[in-house]
């Protein structure tokens, strides 16, 4: 078991390529601090009480939306990150799910998160408490036709600000629920504008 009381990197690259086989982050981190307590390697399982990442530019891909080296074993990833207490400032972020069927690219100004979980093996996403402003953020299916006016297959939302209370995302399955308490935002393809939403959301991909 591991803890750690602060780990502060700086100016940094990341890519995770050669450490677990269906999950690839790469990118560059301007500053990444965190806490880290009771890290069971055995198991894999982590807990971090704390994190920032401050002038980040990151992608996040799952599954076959990397390329993997040919193994004639099958390898799963039995991972679970919990994490508390996370903040992201002046960070871009890019993440592509399972199949490669959805892009979001977001460039966060701030971003903040009560607590959340990520199963790797079981391919689960799971946040509370979650509260953004962001400058600009692209939604993309990639395998739907593009649309004339509001779009919502491809969305590019400006000013952005949004708070989510209970959020869960099924990679594997296309699945999510989240319980979105505010949104305002201005989609810049047609000019729609919200000044003020919320929903209880549900999308089956």
């Amino acid at each position: 078991r591991i803890d750690v009381e602060t780990f502060d990197l700086r100016k940094a690259k990341v890519d995770t390529q050669d450490m677990l086989d269906e999950l690839l982050v790469e990118g560059k981190l301007g500053r990444f601090k965190f806490d880290v307590h009771d890290a069971d390697l055995n198991v894999r399982h982590v807990i971090m009480k704390t994190a920032l990442l401050e002038s980040g530019d990151v992608s996040v891909a799952m599954r076959d939306t990397v390329v993997v080296k040919e193994d004639t074993t099958t390898t799963e990833i039995p991972w679970l990150l919990k994490f508390y207490d996370v903040n992201l400032k002046d960070t871009r972020v890019a993440f592509h799910p399972v199949r490669d069927s959805m892009a979001v690219r977001a460039d966060v100004r701030r971003l903040s998160l009560d607590k959340g979980e990520f199963d790797l093996g079981k391919q689960l996403l799971d946040l509370d408490d979650l509260e953004a402003d962001i400058r600009q953020v692209s939604y993309d299916m990639n395998f739907e036709p593009r649309q004339q006016g509001l779009d919502v297959n491809h969305l590019l939302l400006a000013d952005v600000g949004a708070a989510v209370g209970d959020f869960h995302y099924d990679l594997t399955a296309g699945k999510l629920r989240g319980a979105l308490s505010k949104l305002k935002a201005k989609e810049e393809h047609c000019g729609f504008q919200l000044s003020d939403f919320s929903a209880q959301v549900e999308l089956d991909t």
